[in-house]
């Protein structure tokens, strides 16, 4: 069991990294982030389910080390990317109040199970057989887990309740180092908006102006390819006076079109084309 862990773990650090180190966006990162996360996790479900542990104490081990570890990643970019997508676009006051009272969630969930927390980070191991055994499972992990309470056999009591202690602990510390940067020039982001406004204001519509924003993303055309969505969408709402709305979603949908070329950028093709013609006139 341990090797075959350390190989899906291993091999899952890598495709992060990988991620990490080419995708600069949070919310592709996050998104892209989480589909690994989930294939590994699966991998290892379909292992343990069909195969034994070699004694109690490997099953402990299992599900109060091991699983939580993977999932508390999973934990951490879903907490990513749910925060991100609903990201004010106000200032920076604005922004660091979102953040510290998503910290305070993730506090609260702490706070609300102190009993197991002191249980986790005391390293006690009285209860382990109650709280990682699977035969032992009660309807604590219908209160954390349901996906977990309807898989038997992948899921202990406190395995779920492990990892969102890792993984919040890591979203808090995502989340404060995006205050600490708030921090830095507090008044940056409310300037862009108000103070740094041009007389262009686009016309199109917001899914229009979204293929725009996505295909200068994936053209790399900013920062030598480092600019993530995020602040390209950004820039482009102050810039041409637009608010772009969800475009996280917006993109959601383009992609489900079933003529995959982006309507607005082939009708500007076909426009610029033409303009180049009537130039040469």
């Amino acid at each position: 069991m341990k090797k075959r862990y350390a190989k899906i773990i291993g091999d899952l650090e890598k495709d992060l990294k990988k991620v990490d180190l080419t995708n600069p966006d949070a919310i592709s990162k996050a998104e892209q982030s989480i589909k690994f996360i989930d294939a590994s996790i699966n991998e290892l479900r379909k292992f343990v389910t069909a195969n034994p542990f070699n004694s109690k104490q490997d099953e402990i081990d299992f599900f109060k080390q091991m699983k939580p570890e993977i999932v508390s990643k999973l934990i951490l970019f879903v907490s990513i990317y749910d925060t991100e997508s609903k990201r004010p676009k106000g200032g920076a006051k604005e922004q660091k109040k979102y953040f510290e009272t998503e910290i305070k969630k993730f506090q609260d969930y702490y706070n609300e199970n102190h009993v197991f927390y002191r249980y986790f980070k005391g390293g006690e191991i009285h209860s382990d057989k109650l709280y990682f055994l699977r035969k032992n499972k009660t309807i604590r992990i219908h209160i954390d887990c349901f996906g977990s309470y309807m898989d038997d056999g992948f899921a202990a009591n406190l395995d779920t309740t492990f990892a969102k202690f890792i993984g919040y602990k890591l979203a808090i510390q995502y989340f404060q180092k995006e205050i600490d940067k708030l921090s830095l020039n507090p008044n940056e982001n409310q300037m862009q908006i108000n103070g740094h406004r041009s007389n262009l204001t686009w016309t199109g519509t917001k899914v229009e102006a979204t293929e725009m924003v996505y295909a200068l993303y994936a053209c790399g055309v900013f920062n030598h390819g480092k600019a993530g969505i995020k602040e390209i969408a950004d820039k482009f709402q102050v810039s041409f006076n637009i608010d772009l709305g969800d475009y996280y979603h917006s993109f959601s949908e383009i992609k489900k079109r079933k003529n995959i070329i982006p309507r607005f950028l082939n009708f500007a093709i076909v426009k610029f084309l033409a303009y180049i013609k009537d130039s040469e006139k």
